[in-house]
């Protein structure tokens, strides 16, 4: 079965995340191998990755697994961005992936 989004929350393409700063929203994506080299972790899509770093209580997904990520994204002062993460689903791999 499709992940449908919770009420007030919107899918966002993982490019697209910044341009939704402070909004709640849903975006799907494939946690990535490897250390941010701060707080955090990689996830990507195919087309892009980006950091997100889980509520404090949220155990960092197994790399390789495809999830979706409910949270908002920030941005700081240097236009840097990230997904904070309030919840996380691992969601089934699909045929070919």
């Amino acid at each position: 079965a499709a992940h449908v989004p919770p009420a007030g929350y919107q899918v966002v393409p993982l490019q697209n995340g910044a341009d939704s700063a402070g909004k709640h929203c849903v975006v799907r994506a494939v946690r990535l191998p490897g250390w941010t080299g701060g707080k955090g972790f990689f996830v990507g899509d195919r087309q892009t990755y980006a950091v997100a770093v889980a509520a404090k209580g949220l155990a960092s997904p197994t790399p390789w697994q495809p999830l979706a990520l409910r949270g908002r994204w920030r941005v700081d002062e240097w236009g840097g961005s990230w997904l904070q993460v309030d919840g996380i689903e691992v969601l089934e791999q699909q045929e070919g992936d």
